[in-house]
């Protein structure tokens, strides 16, 4: 697993960060490397960088988070862009 991937993820503060990072588990080959999380008011906004083995299981992650009604904003954020 050599590809490092970054994902800008915001989510509502009820959800536990276990839903989320299930999600992000639950695909076959990926691998979570590294959270980092904050409370901004009623939403949790943070950075995920997780290692994939096949590039093209990002875009079917991000659909998978996308279609959770309680994650509002998710997306691909280059490595030196980890600001929230």
């Amino acid at each position: 697993m050599s590809n490092v991937v970054f994902l800008r993820i915001m989510y509502r503060n009820a959800v536990n960060l276990h839903g989320v990072t299930s999600i992000i588990e639950s695909v076959k080959g990926l691998r979570i490397k590294h959270l980092n999380f904050i409370n901004r008011g009623r939403d949790f906004v943070g950075v995920v960088a997780f290692e994939t083995a096949r590039k093209e299981d990002v875009p079917h992650l991000i659909h998978l988070l996308r279609i959770n009604s309680d994650i509002s904003k998710v997306e691909k954020v280059s490595k030196g862009i980890l600001s929230y």
